[in-house]
């Protein structure tokens, strides 16, 4: 029997502020002072880098100039990849988890 392999994403996506936050953290710089220096709220500046809000253009720009290595243009490539995959993974979780609901109520019925 030949076992066919499928393309997909195998992994969970990382956001783009991840990425960020490890460069800071290495760099052992302060999250303050850095959001500060390009004018955003620290609230923004640190929920982006926990990954709880999305690095927009404007804002891709901004870290560009912070000079911890990261370009907007590959930043804004990270924020798509990652909706996109996100997006895709909560389709793809609620078309399997709908089958296997209904599978449980009726092992239920014979457990």
């Amino acid at each position: 029997m030949e076992t066919k392999l499928t393309c997909g994403d195998p992994y969970e996506p990382t956001h783009p502020g991840e990425f960020l936050l490890d460069e800071v953290a290495y760099l052992n710089l302060s999250q303050r002072e850095l959001a500060q220096q390009i004018g955003v709220p620290y609230k923004v500046f640190h929920s982006i880098l926990k990954g709880k809000h999305p690095v927009t253009p404007e804002l891709a720009a901004l870290f560009e100039t912070l000079g911890l290595g990261w370009k907007a243009k590959e930043l804004l490539h990270l924020q798509a990849d990652y909706d996109r995959m996100k997006a895709t993974g909560k389709f793809r979780k609620k078309a399997v988890k709908a089958p296997f609901a209904a599978l449980r109520k009726v092992a239920a019925v014979f457990a």
